[in-house]
């Protein structure tokens, strides 16, 4: 049997197992119930990685691999640094000049390789 409560912490958002079980400790609750959240697909850690990707985008797989792992979840990351890094430019508005863009591809992520081919290219 899966308490309410349970199912109310995973009405918010989808977790990862890590979260659930960190969790269920906190509350004391028994750790099987993770084995039955994951029979019923309640937790899925590779629909969560697929989600967080497409919703966290466009960040750099550094980032991404990052926010990730404080997630409970280790994994390599496959996107296409170059177009995250473009798309990432063309969403922002109010860019000001090159060096404002530099800072904002900095700010998710990006390495300086890829920040530079991007803003060269907006040149």
């Amino acid at each position: 049997m899966i308490p309410n409560k349970v199912f109310r912490f995973l009405s918010f958002r989808s977790r990862t197992e890590k979260e659930m079980r960190d969790y269920l400790c906190k509350h004391d609750l028994p750790e099987d119930i993770v084995f039955r959240l994951k029979e019923l697909n309640y937790i899925n850690d590779t629909d969560y990685i697929k989600n967080y990707i497409r919703s966290r985008t466009p960040r750099s797989k550094k980032l991404l691999e990052f926010e990730l792992l404080k997630k409970g979840i280790k994994t390599k990351v496959d996107i296409d640094e170059l177009a995250a890094a473009k798309n990432a430019l063309d969403k922002k508005s109010n860019v000001k000049d090159l060096d404002h863009a530099r800072r904002f591809l900095a700010s998710r992520g990006f390495i300086w390789d890829v920040i530079m081919r991007v803003t060269n290219d907006k040149e």
